[in-house]
């Protein structure tokens, strides 16, 4: 079975209660999900190298610059991440995606 995601709205207001210090039930009562697949997501949001109030900013900055797109394969869930943050920005804020692969990869 493939992996559920979450909403980009959700997946933000996670990241900003668990910033607060909520706890994972407390975030579970008010996102209606499960305290353990907010486990799940407050570990990942927890491993990012962009840290709480960078995943807050990426999707609401004015304009997002993907720069050397492609060189690393993105596994199923962070295509689902990535797809997320461009269909959450889509009419509303500047993307740029750059990349230098030959066009035939």
């Amino acid at each position: 079975m493939a992996a559920k995601s979450i909403e980009m709205s959700k997946l933000k207001e996670l990241i900003r209660l668990h910033k607060e210090q909520a706890s994972n039930r407390k975030i579970g009562r008010m996102l209606g999900m499960d305290k353990k697949t907010i486990g799940k997501y407050v570990k990942l949001v927890d491993k990012d190298p962009l840290g709480l109030d960078g995943l807050l900013k990426l999707s609401d900055t004015d304009m997002l610059i993907v720069d050397d797109f492609g060189l690393v394969k993105l596994s199923g869930q962070q295509l689902i991440d990535f797809m997320e943050i461009i269909e959450d920005r889509h009419a509303r804020k500047s993307t740029i995606i750059a990349s230098q692969l030959p066009i035939a990869e």
